[in-house]
């Protein structure tokens, strides 16, 4: 498993679904509670102990400020723009939304 570069963002998990995994779940004495289907932001460094537990992993969430610097080899990954209320996604180059328009 790759781990996460650590940068002080949030990102977006969704818990398992009962039986397939741990949730609630405590990291470090921070206790997680997702509601299954929905997208809990943490901190970055619990992400990878929560994905070994059954979460999934749905991108990074911070404001357009806090983006993080990506380069061609990332391209595809998403961010949630907390200061647009937007899904992005990295396309090697910059920043697109849904709709395909540079953000």
């Amino acid at each position: 498993m790759a781990q996460n570069q650590q940068t002080g963002q949030n990102v977006n998990l969704i818990p398992p679904e009962p039986g397939l995994g741990v949730n609630p779940i405590t990291v470090a004495g921070r206790t997680y509670t997702g509601v299954v289907g929905t997208a809990l932001a943490v901190p970055d460094f619990d992400a990878d102990h929560l994905t070994a537990n059954g979460w999934l992993n749905v991108g990074y969430t911070g404001t357009t400020a806090q983006r993080p610097a990506y380069g061609v080899e990332d391209k595809g990954k998403t961010y949630y723009d907390t200061t647009l209320s937007k899904v992005l996604t990295w396309t090697g180059k910059f920043w697109r939304n849904a709709a395909g328009a540079s953000v």
